[in-house]
């Protein structure tokens, strides 16, 4: 139970560094600017034609390749320090508390911060909807876009809205699942991160990671088919729930919480080495 009290102290501890930073103010704010252009159109539409909106746009947006990698590429920026070595973190060792301790409790303040952005996001949402913000079931608004209505009357968005998701998904449970299978994403990220970084006691990780998501932005755009066809085995697949149905959403997860598994016991036991310092 101390090892607990312990993990836990150190993982609130990293949380606030992260979370109280300039870095994670910035990109906050570079987060909203983005939602806030892909979310432009539909507001002007849903003001042309006195609609209100259902602030249920996380679904598609998480689902964009676009959109989706912008969002991670500004995550792996924020987690770029990881892992976190200060002055404090001597004095826990200090303190008596095991290599491993810190190396969970580091664990846990990537998955405590990932979850804050991923709950960012969501507000962003529902702020980006304003002031046409309703609650309740999919509405016009979103109906429209889907069948392309929107469309035809001039109103283009910038992310694709699946008539399927629409069809098959309450607003809710959207949400709640993109944003679930959207947040074991980020912990993967991370942990690959906190891996690269930490065994080269450098920014290798962020590199990677950064190049990784430019890529896939990059086929986005890229006028070559054969290049394009790549999208198809993009990570953001697992978040795009026009390729599934609500039922089918636990295996999408299971297959992130294993590689979160694997990846926290590599980092465990690469802690445990001294293969990645956790101290100056």
């Amino acid at each position: 139970m101390s090892n607990v009290r312990r993990i836990c102290g150190i993982a609130l501890y990293d949380a606030r560094i992260m979370i109280f930073s300039y870095k994670f103010v910035l990109i906050s704010v570079i987060s909203y600017i983005f939602m806030d252009d892909s979310m432009r159109t539909v507001r002007e539409f849903a003001a042309a034609y006195h609609l209100d909106i259902v602030p249920a746009s996380l679904p598609f947006y998480l689902a964009d390749i676009d959109a989706s990698n912008y969002v991670l590429l500004l995550l792996v920026l924020l987690f770029s320090d990881i892992p976190l070595k200060n002055g404090a973190q001597n004095y826990l060792f200090q303190r008596g508390r095991s290599t491993l301790c810190c190396g969970a409790g580091h664990i846990a303040a990537l998955f405590l911060v990932g979850a804050v952005y991923v709950a960012e996001q969501f507000a962003f949402s529902v702020l980006t909807s304003l002031p046409n913000l309703t609650w309740g079931d999919w509405g016009r608004v979103w109906g429209s876009i889907a069948s392309n209505q929107a469309l035809e009357l001039g109103y283009s968005c910038n992310f694709a809205v699946s008539g399927e998701v629409l069809r098959l998904y309450e607003p809710m449970q959207a949400i709640g699942i993109s944003a679930g299978l959207f947040f074991l994403t980020a912990c993967v990220y991370a942990l690959i991160e906190y891996v690269l970084n930490g065994v080269t006691r450098g920014k290798l990780g962020t590199i990677v990671l950064s190049v990784w998501s430019v890529v896939w932005i990059f086929l986005v755009g890229t006028p070559f088919e054969r290049l394009r066809r790549l999208l198809s085995y993009s990570p953001q697949t697992l978040n795009d729930l026009s390729h599934f149905k609500p039922e089918e959403a636990p295996e999408k997860a299971t297959i992130q919480l294993v590689s979160i598994a694997v990846l926290s016991a590599v980092v465990l036991i690469l802690v445990k080495r001294r293969k990645i310092e956790m101290v100056k």
